[in-house]
């Protein structure tokens, strides 16, 4: 496993470039959790999978965990809109 990490460190620029490079080892320079060139070539790569990005993201500052009072959803317009509708509809059939 030495002769591995050996071999990652000094070429982990052209590891994230590949395009054919085994998404095991795009994870691993993802787990890094640095923010730096070749970070972004291994997100960036067609063979990085997706949950490795978005925790190597998050990781870095570049996305937060949603917050889910920030999206409330306010139906009581909604509601309105569809009782004045219907109520518009009433009014025109009976003329």
């Amino acid at each position: 496993m030495s002769i591995f990490k050996e071999v990652f460190k000094d070429n982990e620029l052209y590891i994230a470039k590949n395009p054919n490079c085994p998404p095991e080892l795009l994870v691993e320079i993802l787990k890094r959790d640095k923010d730096d060139y070749v970070s972004c070539l291994a997100a960036r790569n067609p063979n990085c999978p997706p949950r490795a990005k978005i925790e190597w993201m998050r990781n870095t500052g570049q996305i937060e965990k949603e917050d889910p009072t920030k999206h409330i959803i306010e139906y009581e317009p909604i509601k309105n809109y569809a009782k004045e509708m219907i109520e518009w509809i009433n009014e025109e059939l009976q003329k």
